[in-house]
C-alpha cells in the first residue's frame, strides 16, 4: 500500500539555503507539510534538504525530525537512484516508520522508474 498520493511543490529556491516546501497527501486523506531548506544541491546529481530550520524572511529554527538525501548517478546503461534519510532521534526514526516512510518512498521509486524507462 502506497502512503503518498500526491506531492505538491509549494516553494523551491533550488540552492544551499534555498527553500524547501511541499505537502504531501496520503491515500487516507492525510496531509503532511513538509517545510525546510536545501543544505546542498547539486542540479541532475543530488540534493539534501532539512526540516530543521526553514526560511520565513530569515532563517527559523524548526522543529528538526529528518535530512533527506536523494543522488543519481550512471550505472552501466542505467542510472542508480539513492534516497536516504538520518533522523535525529530514535523516536523521530520510529514515528516516520509507522507514518509509512518506507512503502512510500518505495512508491515514489516505482513511479519515478516508470516515468524515466518511458522516455
Amino acid at each position: 500500500q502506497a502512503c503518498l498520493r500526491q506531492l505538491v511543490l509549494r516553494q523551491q529556491d533550488r540552492r544551499p539555503g534555498g527553500a524547501c516546501n511541499m505537502t504531501m497527501y496520503g491515500p487516507d486523506g492525510e496531509v503532511a507539510p513538509q517545510i525546510g531548506i536545501y543544505i546542498a544541491y547539486e542540479e541532475g546529481k543530488r540534493f539534501v534538504s532539512t526540516d530543521a530550520v526553514k526560511f520565513d524572511g530569515d532563517f527559523v529554527p524548526n522543529g528538526p525530525f529528518l535530512i533527506g538525501f536523494w543522488e543519481i548517478e550512471p550505472e552501466g546503461a542505467g542510472t542508480r537512484y539513492t534516497a536516504r534519510a538520518r533522523h535525529w532521534t530514535e523516536e523521530a526514526m520510529k514515528q516516520h516508520a509507522e507514518m509509512g516512510f518506507l512503502e512510500g518512498w518505495n512508491a515514489c521509486t516505482d513511479q519515478l522508474q516508470e516515468i524515466c524507462e518511458a522516455k
